[in-house]
């Protein structure tokens, strides 16, 4: 890639990643804590059901395993970056999760809606009901996104990787497993 169209291409990395961050985070002050979730789960589908459950899988943190050893063979400049990516986003969310939020701390939506029968659940999902803060899966779904568009290169498929790390952030939310908050600061760590 020539050094122009490099420097496009890191604007519009900027830009995409800037964006959903600036876009985004009137949410976190123009709603209550559970009002985006309530209003995702009031869109359970059974097709959407089956989408969310498997799709939340993108965003778990041993697809680094694999991303880490194809790019042994690709370039190893970003083998060595997705290894301390996963490293170093995995540190941050273990020190919030497990040192900062531990214990009963930071209640997952099933217990900050336990009184409330119109939730809908899906089947198959174990719901965890603390450590919410800050969504794992979404971190690491957007750092795999940020990998992966830095190994490719192209602009459409970053906004590809993009639109697969938004699914799972908002796979987490639909699972009744994060607030709108906790999947916004994962997806800002991993940015």
């Amino acid at each position: 890639m020539n050094q122009s169209k490099a420097k496009n291409f890191e604007n519009f990395f900027v830009m995409l990643y800037t964006g959903h961050l600036i876009l985004l985070s009137p949410l976190l002050f123009l709603t209550d804590k559970g009002d985006v979730v309530l209003w995702i789960n009031s869109l359970h589908t059974p097709q959407w059901d089956v989408f969310f459950k498997y799709a939340t899988h993108l965003g778990d943190g041993i697809l680094f395993v694999p991303l880490i050893l194809i790019l042994l063979f690709v370039r190893f400049y970003d083998a060595l970056l997705a290894l301390f990516a996963a490293v170093g986003h995995g540190l941050i969310i273990y020190i919030f999760k497990k040192l900062i939020f531990n214990n009963n701390v930071a209640m997952r939506p099933i217990v900050f809606f336990h009184d409330l029968p119109t939730v809908d659940l899906v089947d198959g999902v174990t719901l965890h009901s603390y450590r919410s803060f800050p969504s794992g899966h979404t971190t690491s779904g957007f750092v795999l996104a940020l990998i992966l568009t830095i190994a490719v290169g192209r602009k459409s498929w970053a906004v590809l990787f993009w639109m697969i790390a938004l699914v799972v952030g908002l796979s987490r939310i639909y699972l009744l497993q994060h607030f709108f908050i906790d999947a916004y600061t994962g997806s800002a760590i991993a940015i």
